[in-house]
């Protein structure tokens, strides 16, 4: 559902490019994990065992296995399986 897996990074040559040197690092997705509508994936993420992520996230860094995280950059909101 629209989801972006991002696995490279490359500006070209504009003046970000420059600062930023092309790269590219996997993305690594865990088993039964939930990921949303229109979320981001950059390179180098890592999404934990039963994880969520939130519709339209941003996930900048690593998700711990059983965390909902959500928001640009996505942050823990709690712990996936909490009832609170």
């Amino acid at each position: 559902m629209r989801v972006t897996i991002l696995t490279h990074f490359d500006a070209g040559r504009s003046d970000f490019g420059l600062y930023m040197a092309p790269y590219t690092a996997p993305v690594i997705v865990g088993t039964s994990t939930y990921v949303g509508a229109g979320a981001i994936l950059l390179p180098g993420t890592r999404i934990g065992d039963g994880a969520v992520v939130a519709a339209g996230a941003v996930v900048i860094q690593d998700v711990a296995e059983g965390r909902l995280v959500g928001g640009v950059p996505a942050r823990v909101i709690k712990a996936a399986d909490s009832k609170t």
